[in-house]
């Protein structure tokens, strides 16, 4: 990453990664992919994913009151909320692998992986800090979240022009819309199917 033997060249090195990704997505988005990170360590890293992300999501649940069950109890149960977003990252990655192909890309499965595992981090710590905004900022909070959520798309946007070797954002953007409509079906046909079920365990627990 830096050539750094000690700590702080290492975090120093990721905080610049974390910087670039807003300011050249592109430049970090082929570091990742040439990091070549084993399989372990990427279906660790998606697992770890779902897992700090069911702990956002249950703490902006403690955080921000619900009065009205605007929430769905499903969605209140942790061990559904590990399955779901799991299931969702690995979706996500293979519709952006497909759709990355269909529109004539070249990016592997791993490489997609990698960024999807990187936007995951940056989004962790959006919402680390938008968490602790609503605490002190309430319409800051909005601010931010509303901020970070037009960076994601041009980051993403950039990961997958570089993923599949496009030519052009616009056909970037043509897979990021292909896989996010494929993901949102898939999704909804698997929580018809297995939401109860899973509803029923969690509950047991």
């Amino acid at each position: 990453m830096t050539g750094s033997g000690n700590g702080a060249g290492t975090g120093s090195g990721w905080q610049a990664m974390i910087v670039t990704s807003v300011t050249d997505p592109a430049q970090v988005a082929r570091r990742l992919i040439d990091m070549r990170l084993g399989r372990d360590v990427l279906w660790t890293g998606l697992a770890l994913a779902a897992v700090l992300n069911t702990l956002l999501i249950s703490l902006s649940n403690m955080l921000v009151a619900d009065p009205e069950g605007m929430v769905p109890l499903l969605f209140q149960a942790p061990t559904f909320l590990i399955i779901a977003i799991f299931v969702a990252l690995v979706l996500l990655v293979g519709a952006f692998t497909l759709c990355g192909h269909w529109m004539g890309g070249q990016g592997r499965f791993e490489e997609v992986m990698v960024l999807v595992l990187w936007l995951q981090l940056l989004r962790v710590l959006v919402q680390s800090a938008t968490l602790l905004l609503v605490l002190l900022a309430p319409v800051l909070s909005l601010l931010v979240a509303f901020v970070a959520g037009i960076l994601g798309i041009y980051i993403t946007l950039h990961f997958l022009k570089e993923a599949h070797r496009l030519q052009s954002l616009g056909k970037a953007a043509g897979v990021l819309i292909a896989s996010l409509v494929g993901m949102v079906l898939a999704l909804m046909f698997l929580i018809s199917l297995i939401g109860g079920p899973l509803l029923e365990a969690a509950a047991g627990v």
